[in-house]
């Protein structure tokens, strides 16, 4: 096997791996707010939108309007300045510790 195959297998998989990751920062997302945790809610979509923006990778038009929807109802739980700052932390917030966010929400 030549290595310009072996490197675009590698490529998709580890395409599928971050949408996969994206994916699931963002149910843990929906999860937290359904139970009232605006705060953790939107660390997470921060965290997953900058995952998909790694692998350009966005949301079709449904899942953003999805989105949209429990991204409003967090910022009229925290106001829009708090929802600033928490957005601007997920974004920037490294991959694992994103994932040990999303992980320490099920506790």
């Amino acid at each position: 096997m030549s290595s310009s195959v072996t490197y675009r297998r590698f490529s998709e998989y580890a395409g599928r791996f971050m949408r996969g990751m994206a994916e699931f920062l963002e149910l843990f997302g929906r999860l937290v707010l359904a139970e009232g945790r605006a705060a953790p809610c939107v660390l997470l979509y921060g965290a997953a939108d900058a995952e998909r923006k790694k692998i350009h990778m966005p949301l079709s038009p449904i899942e953003r309007q999805e989105r949209q929807m429990q991204l409003d109802m967090a910022e009229k739980a925290l106001g829009s300045a708090l929802y600033s700052k928490k957005w601007d932390e997920g974004y920037r917030m490294a991959s694992k510790q994103a994932m040990d966010l999303a992980t320490a929400t099920l506790v």
